[in-house]
């Protein structure tokens, strides 16, 4: 069982964890001062102390709850989820295969594969498939590796200028709401 976070961005809250320290060690310790009457309380609120002071961490409950609350927080924001042995995720990308798109063959080859590779990581197994964008279906499986050989070796972008929402359509539908 693998842990991973949908929005690994979302730790990012955890830097509110020091901010709460460092507001509880900033803080002032109050002061009583027994006085029989009020003339003296102006005198002895003229301290001569200068600026803040770093104070002891003491534990309390409002620290206890706020670190509770920055920590609950910063975990809701980055969505952890589990992957289990037996998920399956589905898959589909969609390669522009209009004539324009050969002179950019290698990157999209490039940017195709590295897509792959971190699908196969977010399940315990992956239906992936690759569609033209005139919607044939160019290759599918659950190897990344030989997907991807299998679009090397079959996809030429030489098609002439057309829509590509249909084939985005249908790729959404054979995901799946749940799939990429």
């Amino acid at each position: 069982m693998n842990l991973f976070f949908a929005n690994p961005w979302g730790l990012l809250a955890m830097m509110g964890v020091p901010a709460v320290l460092v507001i509880h060690l900033l803080r002032r310790k109050s002061r009583t001062v027994p006085a029989s009457t009020l003339f003296l309380v102006t005198r002895a609120l003229k301290s001569r102390e200068g600026g803040r002071r770093v104070q002891m961490l003491r534990s309390s409950w409002p620290l206890i709850l706020q670190l509770l609350a920055v920590i609950s927080l910063a975990v809701m924001i980055a969505q952890p989820r589990r992957i289990g042995t037996s998920s399956t995720l589905k898959f589909v990308a969609v390669l522009d295969s209009s004539a324009s798109m050969s002179a950019f063959r290698g990157p999209a080859l490039q940017a195709l594969r590295r897509s792959l590779d971190s699908a196969e990581t977010l399940a315990g197994s992956v239906d992936m498939r690759v569609l033209s964008s005139n919607r044939a279906l160019i290759s599918s499986g659950r190897n990344a590796a030989a997907v991807m050989g299998s679009v090397e070796k079959s996809w030429e972008p030489v098609l002439t200028s057309h829509d590509v929402f249909p084939a985005l359509r249908l790729a959404r539908n054979l995901a799946g709401p749940t799939g990429i």
